[in-house]
């Protein structure tokens, strides 16, 4: 990635309320993003059967009471469906989650892979359609220039970093992993969730019940679709666009950019 190129770094890091700057290697670095990996993956792994599956009676209710006109994955397969190429996917961050029947269930691609940190929730998955593919949270064990698309849905506000500073940097170098991977001309689609904390009633009773309280997440530091696209500009895309997509448990974000 292009981050880890440079021979070192500087950040901005808060110690009492002041801000100070502070040398940065390599070794730092690459130090940082395996132990926020290992954070991830232990939270991963950590998740309860027995919650999931209340949060998935959760998510049921919530359909039957506000019957979503449309949802975050149908225009997800939409965007997918319109590109000329889409011979082969790459969903980032899957884990065990089934988006990837939403998909295949409108486009047939030749190749679908399906990536995350996690190998206990990508094992979940047993599907002979897909292939899984361990991602150690800093490069894919996969070719440049591959992929026709590679996508994502409520992965970026998990990537983080106890400064604001590191979290962007963090967070450009995950889109720009994306983008050696995938071809020339070819998208990178984020889909992700509006700051809950700030949305509608549903919003909030979504996070804090199903999130916070039953699945017992950590808060994270959402981001919206400007900071998105921003984060797309600075990891180098083009012909970047982004739509809102308002579903029955709050309001959703999709930016597409192209290598």
């Amino acid at each position: 990635m292009q981050t880890q190129t440079s021979e070192s770094y500087r950040r901005i890091k808060t110690t009492e309320g002041v801000l100070s700057f502070n040398s940065f290697t390599l070794d730092d670095y690459l130090k940082e993003r395996v132990e926020l990996n290992e954070k991830e993956i232990n939270y991963q792994n950590a998740k309860i059967k027995i919650r999931e599956k209340i949060a998935d009676g959760i998510t049921f209710i919530y359909k039957a009471i506000f019957k979503p006109k449309k949802t975050e994955n149908e225009a997800l397969c939409e965007i997918i469906n319109r590109e000329k190429n889409k011979k082969t996917l790459l969903e980032e961050g899957a884990g065990n989650d089934t988006l990837y029947l939403d998909v295949l269930g409108k486009i047939k691609p030749e190749k679908y892979y399906r990536s995350d940190v996690s190998e206990n929730q990508l094992n979940q998955v047993q599907d002979l359609r897909v292939e899984n593919i361990i991602y150690d949270g800093i490069r894919h064990d996969i070719e440049d220039n591959s992929i026709d698309i590679a996508f994502s849905k409520c992965v970026l506000h998990h990537i983080d970093n106890g400064c604001e500073a590191g979290r962007e940097r963090n967070r450009i170098d995950y889109l720009i992993e994306q983008k050696r991977i995938v071809k020339e001309g070819g998208k990178v689609i984020t889909v992700d969730v509006n700051d809950p904390r700030k949305g509608n009633l549903k919003a909030k009773f979504w996070h804090y019940i199903k999130h916070r309280l039953i699945l017992g997440e950590e808060e994270h530091n959402f981001l919206d679709e400007q900071k998105a696209v921003s984060l797309y500009h600075k990891a180098g895309f083009k012909n970047i666009t982004n739509q809102k997509v308002e579903t029955y448990k709050g309001t959703y974000f999709i930016v597409i950019g192209e290598k």
